[in-house]
């Protein structure tokens, strides 16, 4: 039973985890986009920078958030079905199944247990791993966009210094603009790097080692979802 609680725990932190967290990259990455146009405008090294962050724009946070809801749900309601722990420590089968004519299918049914019980702990693992992805994803967002206002803030400096030395200052804005792209650069390749491999390895590429002992896998198979 201790076992069936922290199943459900952890459920319910994962569902609680996901609701929590919400993602802010869809603002966070347009904020940082408009913030480089404004730099482009000051530094023709600081627009290679702009072009490729466009493509890190993100257009609208719901998909995934729902995404995130999906599975959160999902751990919900599985886990009110199968419950979490370990099936052959639960009463009901203990009491219900009894002699050696019932030990066949009484080994089904704990398989079969078993198997929604491991579904449940993946859809808690998609969970979890999808809300630590939002968190992710929002971070590095943030950093951009705090990131470029400061080299921005530079860059407007320097254009006032154009009255004192104009080409002093020019050479200075394209160094904060390469500065500036190259950061952009950094960040573009954590993006891509780190979340596919966070979003990979929580999802499609999420082994399968929940099985245990004694149970086939070949009967009842994970369902996919």
């Amino acid at each position: 039973m201790n076992k069936a609680r922290t199943g459900r725990e952890k459920a319910q932190a994962a569902e609680h985890e996901a609701r929590a967290v919400r993602s802010k990259a869809a603002l966070q990455s347009s904020r940082t986009a408009a913030m480089l146009k404004v730099a482009a405008g000051l530094s023709f090294t600081a627009a290679m920078g702009a072009m490729l962050w466009a493509s890190a724009v993100i257009r609208n946070d719901e998909v995934l958030d729902n995404h995130v809801d999906y599975w959160a749900n999902m751990a919900r309601d599985l886990d009110d079905l199968f419950g979490a722990g370990d099936p052959t420590g639960r009463e009901a089968l203990a009491a219900a199944w009894a002699g050696e004519a019932m030990e066949a299918a009484d080994k089904k049914l704990r398989a079969f247990m078993t198997a929604g019980i491991q579904l449940t702990d993946l859809a808690v693992a998609h969970a979890y791993d999808l809300a630590q992805a939002v968190e992710t994803l929002n971070y590095v967002h943030d950093l951009a966009f705090a990131l470029t206002v400061a080299e921005v803030m530079w860059l407007l400096c320097a254009r006032l210094s154009y009255t004192i030395n104009p080409v002093g200052a020019l050479g200075l804005q394209e160094m904060i603009g390469r500065k500036l792209t190259t950061t952009i650069m950094v960040l573009h390749t954590t993006l891509v790097g780190v979340m596919g491999a966070v979003l990979y390895a929580g999802m499609d590429g999420q082994p399968q080692p929940f099985r245990p002992e004694g149970v086939p896998a070949q009967d009842f198979p994970m369902v996919e979802v």
